[in-house]
């Protein structure tokens, strides 16, 4: 977890962020927040690999109860497990639209196991081809549902 080591601008952070930066933050939250709310393109889309600590430790119920609801989150993929060359902090990838939800539904790919062994190439691993899998059978699924629900409107399907 990387955190300011310098109290003042620890202080400093905390109070430009009090929506993420509670307790022993991670720097990763208000850099999160950063990205979001000045986002150029309003409605863009926001993608991070980050820690997977804020879910499991008291500085980031903030983050998850009051600030990550503002959003249109899509994606959490639990990438945890997967092998990452040189980095060994567990990890997860989140996808949000920097714009409030406009619906119900996130998209949590959810690993139950990592690799058993170093992969040869990393890309190729047992996890990462797993999520690659699991992401694109849910695109997939997504497509085939907005077809059937165009064609259920009466609209063109050949597109």
């Amino acid at each position: 977890m990387v955190t300011p080591k310098d109290p003042a601008v620890r202080d400093q952070v905390r109070a430009a962020y009090p929506q993420v930066a509670a307790g022993k933050y991670s720097l990763a939250l208000p850099f999160t927040a950063l990205m979001l709310e000045h986002l150029a393109v309003p409605g863009g889309f926001v993608a991070q690999l980050i820690a997977n600590s804020f879910m499991k430790r008291e500085f980031g119920k903030r983050y998850i109860t009051e600030f990550l609801p503002r959003f249109d989150a899509r994606w959490i993929i639990d990438t945890s497990g997967a092998y990452i060359p040189g980095h060994g902090t567990p990890t997860c990838i989140l996808v949000h639209r920097a714009c409030p939800p406009v619906g119900d539904t996130v998209t949590v790919i959810r690993g139950n196991r990592g690799e058993s062994h170093v992969p040869e190439d990393p890309e190729r691993g047992l996890v990462w081809r797993a999520i690659e899998d699991a992401v694109d059978n849910r695109l997939a699924w997504d497509r085939f549902q907005a077809g059937a629900d165009l064609a259920r409107r009466g609209g063109d399907t050949t597109t």
